[in-house]
């Protein structure tokens, strides 16, 4: 059996809807009737030309610009991505290195490895694309790339703060507040329980940084529970959550956190109280509200869910009504 390849954060050949034959072993041609020769192997070369990643990533770009659903900043990533994922596949030494990352077998120390390889690799790219396209934050000090992430994070553009407060910490690596900003950017910009390994990793890392932070403690404690989480620890999630709403009990993603987990425990009026201390903090997740209904549902208090149901209909719009959500959750 060959080697399972690495669940990358980012997969390009998926991004680009190519496939990557050339990773896996390539059986013998059989011979299609007496007389007849056998058809010729395919090259890596020829299953992934130049021509052809170009031709993908188009396909891919128009997509990604007429998709309703995106956001204009999230669009902006998803373009940016597209283009990082097409200079990688179609230049043979970048392949070779990120193909090598998705097959090299390791532990964890290993895993750790290759996320900070994929990282640099992707950072060149960004930077090559910076200097041919032109990019205001390539010319920028310290404290005008720190100010441009603080301004799109207070006018609620999460995407764009995150990845403008990204690099400015790679930059600042000793300045706790940037460092900081880049961690709040991060879990504001999407769900933090679908954030992921990779991700995980780097906000850790940052508040390393920021250690001598007081502000940095109750975060610190929440990405722990995060990554506790993603490796199926729940007892250990439970804890670091629970540590970090005892240090800022109006950290809203430490509530839902603790929320799915007492969720997935069944620990339905554990999971109600704290699903619902996330919302008082933060009315507009989702999320959140959606484990509030379903344990009220376990517990047989549907007029709870469907008060909890309706937030989520008046978050979505019409023509969503509470009712809808509730066929969605599952409920009769």
């Amino acid at each position: 059996m060959g080697t399972r390849p690495l669940a990358l954060p980012v997969d390009y050949y998926e991004l680009l809807n190519l496939a990557p034959a050339h990773l896996f072993p390539v059986l013998p041609q059989q011979v299609h009737g007496r007389g007849r020769a056998p058809e010729p192997q395919r090259l890596p070369s020829e299953l992934l030309a130049p021509s052809a990643v170009d031709e993908a990533a188009i396909l891919a770009e128009r997509n990604a610009s007429g998709d309703p659903a995106l956001s204009p900043s999230a669009r902006a990533v998803r373009l940016l991505e597209i283009e990082i994922g097409r200079r990688i596949l179609r230049d043979p030494s970048r392949r070779n290195r990120y193909d090598a990352l998705r097959i090299t077998p390791g532990g964890a120390a290993s895993r750790g490895d290759r996320l900070q390889a994929l990282r640099e690799l992707q950072q060149q790219v960004r930077d090559e694309i910076h200097r041919e396209q032109g990019d205001p934050l390539a010319v920028a000090d310290e404290t005008s790339a720190y100010a441009l992430g603080m301004a799109a994070l207070m006018s609620g553009d999460y995407a764009q703060a995150r990845e403008i407060l990204r690099r400015a910490a790679a930059i600042q690596h000793d300045a706790a507040t940037v460092q900081l900003a880049f961690v709040r950017a991060t879990i504001a910009a999407s769900d933090p329980l679908t954030l992921g390994e990779y991700v995980l990793r780097e906000l850790a890392q940052a508040l390393e940084r920021a250690a001598s932070a007081p502000e940095a403690h109750a975060l610190r404690h929440l990405v722990h529970g995060l990554q506790a989480r993603e490796r199926g620890d729940r007892f250990g999630a439970r804890k670091a959550f629970q540590a970090a709403v005892a240090q800022q009990a109006n950290l809203a993603p430490a509530w839902h956190g603790l929320a799915a987990v007492e969720l997935a425990d069944q620990r339905f009026e554990a999971a109600l109280e704290a699903a619902q201390q996330a919302c008082n903090t933060d009315p507009r997740n989702q999320a959140a509200w959606s484990i509030l209904a379903v344990a009220a549902l376990r517990l047989r208090r549907r007029d709870r869910a469907i008060q909890a149901a309706g937030q989520i209909a008046n978050l979505r719009g019409d023509p969503w009504t509470a009712a809808q959500v509730l066929r969605e959750l599952g409920a009769a």
